[in-house]
């Protein structure tokens, strides 16, 4: 399994229960039951659906909007 460096720390990924995708950095909480801990794309989902994007091309739209703000940001 690759390691990737979080704060200064090596640590494994993790794999999303709902995905089954490998993720690394902060999961996110998932809505559907408070507990589980899910990557990063997942909770983007759910948050979008919450609000009534159901459609997955609009959702890949969002984040990949998402995405390229963030990468802007830290450049």
């Amino acid at each position: 399994m690759k390691l990737y460096k979080e704060e200064g720390v090596m640590k494994e990924p993790k794999i999303c229960p709902m995905c089954g995708r490998e993720y690394s950095g902060y999961p996110a909480l998932s809505r559907k039951d408070d507990e589980t801990l899910i990557c990063p794309e997942c909770g983007q989902r759910e948050a979008l659906e919450s609000i009534g994007v159901m459609d997955r091309n609009e959702q890949d739209h969002i984040i990949g909007l998402s995405r390229s703000m963030m990468t802007e940001d830290k450049g």
